[in-house]
């Protein structure tokens, strides 16, 4: 093997051009891949992945606001409010059944019901259900002033998962509650692939998740249990769009977030 300082003049030149080309198409080559591929990360994280949040929250918060507008018009129903007296009828309780039996087929729930503040009585689209009592009904009796609007995620025992809206009138004798299946949400939530393992998943103001593919979690976690203090408290802020990464088990994760105003949660 020829050494190098036996090489001639030239031959150390034009080999020194050529280490010089190659050093320089490697650096070009790395810098252009480093370049792509920070592209492709902003892109991810400025421009995807905000998107498809507010594309999801935006559907999930229209459905809630058209059930919270709705139960809000039910309890302050001129009609029904005017069936509510002490010589309540037959054709009463008629009307009453029949305008909660439209609003249940109008926004495809599973129960309507309305009660009057001033006795309690109760009543969902089979008809009369009972007086409300303190000791069953907390909510109810507690001051409109401070609760006005109720809103509850519930999982049944079959694993059907449940929409609950309250509303009760600041003024007046109407409250209304209505229920809905949110199996279509949850369909429509689970849809959403982000890249090889994101998922989606719903959680209220305070951090408790409401929605999640893993049944251990749904109900029983929160964010600060997941993720720890800081990042709960990061990524509950009211924006369209907040990012954190934290290490769990030495591999790092992305969180990101975006507020519900209907439902006062986060995805």
């Amino acid at each position: 093997m020829m050494k190098f300082t036996a090489f001639t003049i030239k031959q150390k030149l034009i080999l020194a051009m050529v280490l010089a080309v190659l050093a320089s198409t490697l650096l070009v080559g790395m810098i252009s891949q480093q370049q792509a591929r920070q592209i492709v990360e902003q892109r991810l994280l400025r421009v995807e992945l905000p998107a498809t949040l507010q594309q999801i929250r935006n559907t999930i918060d229209k459905e809630v606001a058209l059930m919270q507008s709705a139960a809000e018009q039910l309890a302050t129903s001129r009609f029904i409010a005017a069936h509510y007296h002490d010589q309540r009828t037959a054709d009463d309780e008629a009307a009453i059944v029949a305008q909660l039996n439209d609003v249940k087929q109008q926004y495809h729930l599973l129960d309507a019901s309305v009660a009057d503040r001033s006795t309690g009585d109760y009543w969902n689209q089979n008809g009369f259900l009972r007086r409300l009592t303190p000791q069953q009904d907390g909510w109810f009796y507690q001051s409109p002033k401070v609760v006005r609007r109720k809103l509850s995620v519930f999982q049944e025992d079959n694993g059907e998962v449940k929409l609950f809206v309250n509303y009760q009138q600041l003024h007046g004798k109407g409250m209304a509650g209505l229920s809905k299946s949110m199996d279509e949400m949850v369909r429509f939530i689970n849809q959403f692939k982000l890249e090889q393992t994101g998922f989606v998943f719903l959680v209220d103001a305070k951090g408790h998740v409401q929605l999640h593919r893993d049944g251990t979690v749904m109900g029983k976690r929160d964010l600060s249990d997941l993720y720890g203090q800081s990042t709960a408290q990061a990524l509950l802020q009211k924006n369209d769009f907040n990012l954190r990464q934290v290490d769990r088990d030495g591999q790092a994760i992305l969180l990101a977030t975006s507020y519900i105003p209907a439902m006062t949660g986060t995805l």
